[in-house]
Order: structure tokens, then C-alpha cells, then sequence
């Protein structure tokens, strides 16, 4: 029998363990932070409550469902909210972010911070891969964050080594972009990558003026920054020994179909952002051709200064409009669970099997069936009851 305080029973009208893997009236047993066992159906939660002396919370008009892991962010960016312009031009927006980032004061990127991570809390978010290149602290709440230091020299060799001592003895990377780090930052950042058996996370051929820069220093990203001639993206990161299982490469819109094929060996999870994707007007991203090449797919809400909501749900809406016969529950695995096998957390985040840590949504209403709950996961619509992290309510938040 359970006898602690820290134990909550939920009922639901539907318990999703993973995606596509559902029982209806099924609910949940958590102890302290972590999923302690899962309950199929009505009378399995009525033997619960009797065994273990607990009362279920009822939530029989609602789905509980895993929360959601977003697998790339740029939090801090939350201070240049509406400062940006939406547009086709990346060059002329890389400009004016760096202009904007002139402008900011230092109390100004923690507020940014806290409300990106509060409208991502409130989306049903419990993990975040962010991109750091200020060194913030955590924000105010209990969002999971995941910090990856941000490394760039600016193809300044004298900025070189801070970018280096930077990187050193950090558990998770973020070399920025092959054009913004020269290949010498490259390869020391990969070797240290290495050693101390980091994560990385890295932008990658988000767009063709990336490519045309690094393989032929021509076109508009040309005169941004000199980058010396020396092959594609994808080239300079398997030189620096950065491409392998322990990498999530971010965009890869202009991606061939052999590099494709090459990111799938190495085990490289590749992370897409549809709000980023519409906010720059790009052709339609290639998901059915990426899955089919084998890479593992997640999705992220990258940053406030280049799309309109930091909200995973409103990214699974987005994504399922612009792949229109992609099937929900894919869709959802990429913000859910596979998000969090490629940030390290297999089984512990992205779903609600025993063992995993108590990270839950419960979102009003009952669908009538498998593809309808699938569909209902990803609509932004349906009210959010409750967000557990670790076994904590987070109701105060919403």
C-alpha cells in the first residue's frame, strides 16, 4: 500500500502512455516526481484507490497525456518580441537581430526569458533544450531547462579561443552554425565536444545563401561575414568530428538528399521549427522525405524574435497544416518523446511510463477514438486543465 503524502492518482477519460499507445477511462499513479504505474481502464484506477488508500483526482473529462519536450529555443530572445520583422530575407533579418540585440538591457533579457518560459510552461511544455549565449540563470518556474552554451567567433580568429575556454567543461554545445564559427573553432570545439562527452546542438543549412557563403563565399551571407571557401555545412561539421549520435542539427532546409542519407548514418536527430519556417516564408519543409531517410525528427519553437508564439502545440497545429498528410501522432512523437530521446532523457520525458519523471498535461475533453485523440493533442484549442512537472501541479502558472 501506498501510504505518502507525496502519491496523486489521476483519472482520465483517456491516459496516453506514449504517442499512439492510449487507454480509455485508463489514469495514472504518481510518487513524488516519477510515474509509479499505469492504470488501463476504470476498474483498474477503482483497485488502485482501494490498494493503495488514495482518493483519484477525477479527471474522466479529460485526456492525460505526456508533456511536452521542446527540442530547441532561443529563450532569451523572448526581449526582442516584436522587434523583427517576418520576411523572406534572412540576411537582412540577421542584421537587424543584431542591431535589436544592441538595444536591450540587461533586466530587459531576464524579463524576456521569464515570459517566453512562462508562455512555454503554459503550452504544456516541461523540458526545453535552450540555446544560451548570455548565461542567464534559470527562469522563475519549474520549466525543465536544458542549457546549451552558445559558441561563435564570428569567423574572428581573434575571438577564437573565448569561444573555446567557453566550451570547456560543459556538458551540452551550441557551436552556433558552420559560418559563424571559423574551422579551427570547429575542430577544437568537436574535440572537446568529445572529451567530455557533450551534447551538441548546432544550426544547419537553414537556408541556400548559407551554403552558397561556406562553399563559395558569394551571395548575401557573403557580406555578413568571410567565410573562407571550404565545402558545405555538413562537410566543415564532419571535419570537426561534430556530427554523430550525441547531435541535434537545427533546420537543415537546404539539406540534399545525400546529406540526408549521411546524417542518418551518424545517428544525428535533426530538429524542425515551423514557426520559425513561416515566419521567413520558406518552401515547404521535407518532412516525409527526412523521415524516410531514417533521421530521428523533433520539433522546437526556436525564438520570439523569429516567430510569434513560443508554444508547442501551436507548432504541432502549424506543422500538421503544413504537412497535410503527415499523421498526428508523428507529429506528436516529435514533441514529445522523440524529442526527449535526442536530448538524453529516453524514458524519462515524453511520456508516462513507469519510471519516467511525473511530467503530465490533462486537456478538457473525451474524443471518440484513437485518431480523433491523436488530432486533439495537436489543436491548441482545447483547454489545459492541469500541467504536472515531477509530480507537481503547475495550475498557479496557467
Amino acid at each position: 500500500m501506498v501510504v505518502d503524502s507525496q502519491a496523486l492518482l489521476l483519472r482520465a477519460g483517456w491516459l496516453v502512455e506514449r504517442s499512439g499507445r492510449a487507454f480509455r477511462g485508463g489514469g495514472v499513479l504518481f510518487l513524488g516526481p516519477r510515474v509509479v504505474e499505469l492504470l488501463a481502464d476504470a476498474r483498474a484506477v477503482d483497485a488502485a484507490q482501494r490498494r493503495h488508500g488514495l482518493q483519484a483526482r477525477d479527471l474522466s473529462g479529460c485526456v492525460l497525456a505526456p508533456a511536452f519536450v521542446n527540442a530547441h529555443a532561443h529563450l532569451e530572445l523572448g526581449a526582442l518580441r516584436e522587434r523583427l520583422q517576418p520576411g523572406g530575407d534572412f540576411s537582412a533579418w540577421i542584421r537587424a537581430l543584431l542591431v535589436e540585440r544592441g538595444h536591450v538591457s540587461a533586466p530587459a533579457w531576464h524579463r524576456g526569458l521569464q515570459q517566453a518560459a512562462l508562455e512555454l510552461l503554459r503550452s504544456g511544455t516541461s523540458l526545453v533544450a535552450d540555446i544560451d549565449s548570455l548565461g542567464l540563470p534559470d527562469p522563475r518556474l519549474p520549466l525543465r531547462r536544458q542549457r546549451y552554451v552558445e559558441l561563435l567567433d564570428a569567423q574572428d580568429p581573434t575571438r577564437s579561443a573565448a569561444a573555446i575556454e567557453r566550451a570547456r567543461g560543459q556538458p551540452r554545445l551550441a557551436p552556433h552554425a558552420p559560418y559563424t564559427l571559423c574551422e579551427a573553432s570547429l575542430a577544437a570545439i568537436g574535440a572537446l565536444a568529445r572529451a567530455q562527452q557533450a551534447r551538441v546542438s548546432i544550426h544547419w543549412a537553414e537556408t541556400d545563401e548559407e551554403e552558397l557563403c561556406l562553399e563559395a563565399q558569394q551571395g548575401p551571407m557573403a557580406a555578413l561575414l568571410a567565410c573562407g571557401p571550404g565545402g558545405r555545412g555538413l562537410e566543415r561539421l564532419e571535419r570537426a568530428c561534430l556530427l554523430g549520435p550525441l547531435t541535434l542539427l537545427v533546420h537543415g532546409n537546404a539539406a540534399s538528399l545525400a546529406e540526408r542519407a549521411r546524417v542518418a548514418r551518424s545517428g544525428a536527430g535533426l530538429v524542425h521549427c515551423p514557426g520559425t519556417h513561416r515566419w521567413f516564408d520558406r518552401p515547404p519543409f521535407d518532412w516525409s522525405g527526412w523521415a524516410h531517410s531514417g533521421v530521428r525528427l523533433a520539433l522546437g519553437t526556436d525564438s520570439l524574435a523569429s516567430n510569434r508564439a513560443a508554444s508547442m502545440r501551436q507548432e504541432l497545429a502549424w506543422l500538421l497544416e503544413d504537412q497535410p498528410g503527415l499523421d498526428p501522432w508523428a507529429a506528436h512523437a516529435a514533441a514529445t518523446h522523440v524529442a526527449a530521446d535526442l536530448l538524453g532523457e529516453r524514458g524519462q520525458a515524453g511520456c508516462l511510463t513507469p519510471g519516467a519523471r511525473a511530467d503530465a498535461i490533462a486537456l478538457a475533453g473525451v474524443p471518440a477514438d484513437l485518431a480523433e485523440l491523436g488530432r486533439m493533442l495537436c489543436e491548441p484549442a482545447h483547454t489545459l486543465v492541469d500541467l504536472w512537472i515531477e509530480g507537481n501541479s503547475c495550475k498557479e502558472f496557467l
